[in-house]
């Protein structure tokens, strides 16, 4: 009781640092066990049986990116799209005022 009375005749600051001090010391302990806790539960967690309630099992391929090959193909496909246009633009005559009569 009487560390309780000294606690009550300090100095607002200290009372505050005191608060702040004995939070820090019961809160770090706690999220320590918590978070091993946690990754106790992760490496415990049956990961198919998870799959298969979320009803994610089904999903078993990851999309692939285009193979080389085909991005080069895609490629020479673009070029002469891009050669054909600038034809196209070519021809176009150049000269395209009107005369109103």
């Amino acid at each position: 009781m009487n560390f309780f009375k000294k606690v009550q005749n300090l100095d607002i600051f200290w009372k505050k640092a005191l608060v702040f001090l004995v939070i820090l010391g019961v809160g770090v302990p706690l999220s320590f066990f918590c978070v091993k806790n946690f990754q106790k539960r992760i490496k415990e967690l049956d990961k198919e049986k998870f799959l298969k309630d979320m009803g994610l099992s089904e999903i078993k391929q990851v999309t692939k990116t285009p193979a080389l090959e085909e991005l080069k193909k895609s490629k020479q496909e673009l070029e002469k799209e891009f050669e054909r246009l600038g034809k196209m633009i070519e021809e176009i005559p150049t000269s395209t005022t009107s005369t109103v009569d």
